[in-house]
């Protein structure tokens, strides 16, 4: 993925790389939260609980309003 993000460079675009150790749903969730605010798009892999993806989910809608 930071080898794709290179070729975007001469724009005006930040990444923001989070790894959470393990399957901790709560730091998952911590981290969703602090990103919320502050993305116009989000790529997430990992664990995917209810109440993660109800989460992503309502992070999503704020991109389709």
């Amino acid at each position: 993925m930071k080898e794709a993000i290179s070729q975007f460079r001469d724009y005006p675009i930040s990444v923001d790389f989070r790894h959470i150790n393990g399957v901790d749903e709560e730091e998952y969730l911590n981290v969703l939260d602090e990103l919320e605010s502050k993305v116009n798009a989000l790529i997430i892999a990992g664990l995917q609980t209810k109440r993660i993806v109800e989460k992503v989910n309502q992070i999503a809608k704020k991109f389709l309003l």
